[in-house]
């Protein structure tokens, strides 16, 4: 009987990603890894939805100059203000962010000549709110007393 030890800390079955469609999911973490070409950021966002909480979808984008406009857009969409100049990036102020990712299946052949799928985070947009959220805005908003503009001293003279 041969015996193995064998390590599985931080290996994943892929049970938990998320399959094609839309989510509302927040960044989980930032990775800086290296490509082919240029390193890029690796973003982990977990979905909030219901029946898929938990679940995982990855992200990349590519720290090429070329290819910028799409760490641009990601940001935006979580809620930064993007300069036009040269930053400096702390990726732990995304961690915990709110946004609206939409997954699609890329197929792929496998070194076996198997056709398989890989679901990717293709775009993230903001995050619609929630039913709560808009409800406590409309709340906070304050309440106009002439929402139809009858005191408006303009109409003083108009006879009915």
């Amino acid at each position: 009987m041969t015996v193995v030890n064998i390590d599985f800390t931080e290996v994943e079955t892929g049970a938990g990603y998320l399959s094609a469609g839309a989510y509302r999911a927040r960044v989980q973490s930032i990775e800086v890894k290296a490509g082919q070409q240029a390193d890029y950021l690796n973003w982990c966002f977990v979905s909030e939805e219901p029946g898929t909480e938990g679940m995982v979808g990855y992200l990349k984008t590519s720290l090429a100059d070329k290819a910028l406009w799409k760490l641009k857009r990601t940001l935006e969409a979580l809620g930064a203000e993007i300069p036009q100049s040269k930053l400096r990036l702390d990726t732990e102020k995304f961690i915990g962010r709110l946004g609206l990712i939409h997954v699609v299946d890329e197929p792929y052949v496998g070194s076996d000549g198997v056709s398989r799928s890989s679901f990717k985070i293709q775009d993230v947009f903001p995050a619609p709110k929630g039913i709560a959220q808009t409800m406590e805005d409309e709340v906070s908003r304050p309440v106009e007393t002439d929402p139809l503009g009858y005191e408006d001293p303009r109409y003083d003279d108009i006879s009915f």
